[in-house]
């Protein structure tokens, strides 16, 4: 039986981030068929025990630094499954790349996007692991077709390898009661967001949209998620528009209260300058939910038609889009598209790379 080791770091950090949850979702999917593989863990997650009971893993499975298993010869094949990429290797590696949004010269003259200096440091590391990769999984067409660009050379073998979005429970109506009169809200009475509150998601112009519809009265827009680059700024921003009362910030929620909102909110927005994947548009989409996307990136790809697209940086284009959101209504079509992207699906495809890998 070969064994795989799996760079777990991700998980130490919150469990809404997109390769945290990635991360997770994967190894624990993986772990329910252990006849080909036997995996172990590494990273800065050793001494969290909910971690060993959350993945059903013993502790004797874990390696505290990621040296016990680069230089660790009893594994056949390590996975990095986000930035952490390794130099070089004694044993065979896949990398996972979930978007070059760093080498996109457009974003980076967006005010907060990231720093020259942070840009030159992964671009080294992601050349120097390629040229040392025994594979790339990219999670969209599109993140490949990036990819293809930043690294001309001949890339290691690669397979575009989607995401799952079946991971969030259904809506409790308990839940969805208890949600509505937290945050004040309307059945279906608000326009909903989900991910990092930054510049890069592009929620200023998501906010001046709202303020400038002539709904915006009868309608609140609510953003759920953690503060990222710009949240100081963006968070006055309502106060200014004189719209404070209607734009709710939730901070983190659960995953049973996520549902909540997705399941009780009118359409959902996401109008984000550029994503590798885009998992918020499944997940709204596994709700019935109108959903409005960018036009960029790989938004349209991951949503396969069933969206609304606008212009992330054209102000009428995305004013445009949210009146025409909250005409929608939900649509089983849309949950049925969204069943098609299973985590199960996303391991058993990540299996067969491996093995495809080690029989080279």
């Amino acid at each position: 039986m070969k064994k795989v080791a799996i760079e777990a770091s991700a998980l130490a950090g919150q469990a809404q981030g997109g390769i945290s949850l990635y991360t997770r979702q994967l190894i624990q999917n993986l772990c329910l068929n252990r006849e080909e593989f036997r995996y172990s863990l590494s990273g800065k997650i050793f001494t969290q025990k909910r971690i060993y009971s959350e993945l059903k893993m013993s502790k004797s499975k874990f390696h505290p630094w990621i040296f016990d298993i680069i230089l660790n010869p009893s594994f056949d094949l390590i996975h990095f499954p986000d930035a952490r990429y390794p130099a070089a290797g004694k044993k065979p590696f896949v990398i996972t790349i979930h978007d070059l949004a760093l080498f996109k010269n457009d974003l980076m003259k967006i005010h907060g996007y990231s720093s020259p200096g942070f840009k030159s440091k992964i671009e080294k590391r992601l050349k120097k692991a390629l040229s040392n990769a025994a594979g790339v999984i990219c999670i969209s067409r599109n993140t490949l077709n990036d990819l293809r660009e930043f690294y001309p050379g001949n890339l290691p073998p690669h397979k575009v390898i989607y995401l799952g979005c079946d991971h969030l429970p259904p809506s409790h109506p308990g839940i969805e009661d208890e949600i509505l009169e937290k945050f004040k809200l309307d059945r279906e009475k608000f326009i909903f967001f989900s991910g990092l509150i930054s510049w890069r998601k592009n929620i200023p112009a998501l906010i001046k949209a709202f303020a400038a519809l002539n709904a915006n009265r009868e309608f609140s827009l609510v953003l759920s998620g953690g503060p990222g680059p710009g949240f100081e700024e963006i968070i006055d921003l309502p106060g200014k528009l004189r719209i404070k009362n209607k734009v709710i910030f939730t901070g983190f929620v659960s995953e049973p209260e996520l549902s909540a909102l997705y399941n009780t909110a009118t359409g959902f927005a996401f109008p984000t300058f550029y994503e590798g994947f885009g998992l918020p548009i499944l997940e709204a989409f596994s709700f019935g939910l109108p959903v409005l996307i960018s036009n960029t990136g790989s938004a349209p790809e991951i949503a396969g038609g069933h969206a609304l697209l606008v212009d992330p940086r054209n102000q009428d284009s995305l004013q445009q889009g949210l009146s025409e959101l909250i005409k929608g209504r939900r649509n089983p079509d849309r949950a049925n598209y969204a069943g098609k992207f299973t985590w199960k699906k996303c391991a058993e495809e990540t299996k067969a790379f491996y093995s495809e890998i080690l029989s080279k």
